[in-house]
């Protein structure tokens, strides 16, 4: 009589654990860097303006000032205009003075208050006032450049020139965010970058600052 073997086999089972990728930081960087930095991590993002309810345009001209996770794979982005703090109080305390008067033996104290009247306007200068607001939300202007395109839009010089003198902006800054966007376009020297912001209209003064802060 026959015998026969059987052998059985040994199958192993692999060991698969999956990683999943940390969420990247991206606190303090441009929303546009923000954005490719977590594409590449396979995160999807939403942004929203910190400060008010302004629509954000060109992305480059914010900066991300708060990360939170909303879902699996999934962050939410605060993001501001350089130089801007949500924290930072926004009231206004307006201290009234008072008057003494004096009738014989009495002592009368009245508040008394100084009214500073909100300057009257034009039609045409609070569309020329609101315009220039939409622009600077937009992308970043010298204040000739500014006021340029003002007049492109049909204003007059004088109506331009109130709207952009009326707001309170810091053309260094605007000078740094020019600079940003043209290296985030393509590549210059310094003396060429400099060049470049001063044909924008920028100020030889504003140029520098604006390059040297853009770290070139």
């Amino acid at each position: 009589m026959g015998l026969t073997l059987v052998l059985a086999g040994c199958v192993g089972v692999a060991d698969t654990t999956t990683t999943i990728a940390e969420t990247p930081d991206v606190l303090g960087l441009r929303l546009n860097a923000a954005e490719d930095v977590l594409d590449e991590a396979g995160v999807s993002s939403t942004a929203y303006d910190a400060m008010s309810d302004r629509m954000i345009l060109n992305k480059s001209n914010w900066i991300v000032f708060s990360q939170e996770t909303v879902g699996e794979r999934a962050v939410s982005l605060g993001v501001v205009k350089p130089g801007e703090d949500p924290n930072t109080p926004t009231t206004t305390t307006t201290e009234a003075s008072t008057t003494t008067i004096q009738a014989s033996t009495t002592t009368i104290q009245r508040p008394t208050s100084t009214t500073v009247p909100e300057p009257e306007f034009t039609r045409a200068e609070e569309n020329a006032i609101q315009k220039a607001r939409d622009y600077l939300d937009f992308t970043s202007f010298s204040r000739s450049g500014l006021i340029d395109q003002l007049e492109y839009e049909g204003f007059t010089t004088a109506e331009a020139t109130l709207a952009v003198d009326y707001l309170d902006v810091d053309w260094n800054e605007q000078a740094w965010m020019k600079a940003e966007e043209y290296l985030d376009f393509t590549s210059f020297s310094r003396s060429g970058l400099i060049d470049q912001l001063e044909f924008e209209g920028f100020t030889r003064d504003q140029a520098i600052y604006g390059v040297d802060k853009a770290g070139l």
